[in-house]
């Protein structure tokens, strides 16, 4: 790529490729109480009449616990914004709990998380395209320089805003990506920002046609185009 960010840590594998989403979502349905998603609980997984015991936890590897005790785990949903769902269990309603991060791509847009603010409180009621949270953030932006070729780096500061494109119940924020977001938002599992609860009917909405939320092959394939735009718009920055 001819124009973007630089940040630390290598970059993370591409989102799995996946069926549909709503497919899956109406595949399974988990029981448990996790309490409002702040405690430990013990849920059972259901699929054609056989049930699994998963475990349950309040801390960011849940949903890699869940996939280790589970063989067709919901996989991860994607917004036109970067941001990355990851579902961690489904109520007999149809109703998903899930966290909410950055993916990889978001991450090389800006750079890397300096502070986090503006959060919604624990219990809220967020509309869809409701802010979450706002995440100041730096990193240095590559611009072409010369006819040489050669590069130029700048520093660069911002924020910017993270929400869904449906209505979502907050459940509670990972109070390490608080206090250090620095070190802790990263586009891994353990990197999430806001845990949330989705309606069936809302994900399902959502999933749809120009709903705002894809699997990893519909955003693999978002990612590629924006990245073919800015290399050309950066070609046609050169003298």
């Amino acid at each position: 790529m001819v124009a973007g960010f630089l940040r630390r840590g290598g970059s993370a594998s591409a989102p799995a490729l996946t069926g549909l989403v709503r497919s899956n979502i109406a595949k399974w349905t988990t029981r448990g109480d996790l309490q409002s998603g702040l405690g430990d609980g013990i849920g059972t997984l259901s699929q054609s009449g056989q049930s699994l015991p998963i475990l349950l936890r309040a801390s960011s590897s849940t949903a890699a616990t869940a996939a280790a005790n589970t063989p067709n785990h919901l996989p991860p949903m994607y917004t036109m914004t970067h941001e990355v769902l990851r579902p961690e269990s489904v109520a007999h309603d149809g109703a998903v709990t899930m966290t909410v991060g950055l993916t990889d791509r978001a991450l090389d847009l800006i750079g890397d998380v300096r502070r986090i603010d503006a959060l919604p409180r624990a219990g809220a009621d967020m509309h869809a395209g409701a802010p979450l949270a706002t995440l100041h953030w730096e990193g240095f932006k590559r611009t072409a320089s010369d006819e040489l070729y050669h590069a130029s780096w700048a520093n660069v500061s911002d924020r910017r805003g993270m929400s869904l494109p449906f209505a979502a119940h907050v459940l509670g924020v990972n109070a390490r990506a608080v206090d250090d977001p620095y070190k802790t938002v990263t586009p891994g599992a353990e990197g999430w920002v806001i845990r949330v609860l989705a309606s069936r009917t809302a994900l399902e909405a959502a999933t749809g046609a120009g709903g705002g939320v894809m699997d990893g092959v519909q955003y693999r394939a978002m990612c590629e185009r924006e990245e073919e735009e800015e290399d050309a718009a950066a070609s046609r920055s050169y003298p």
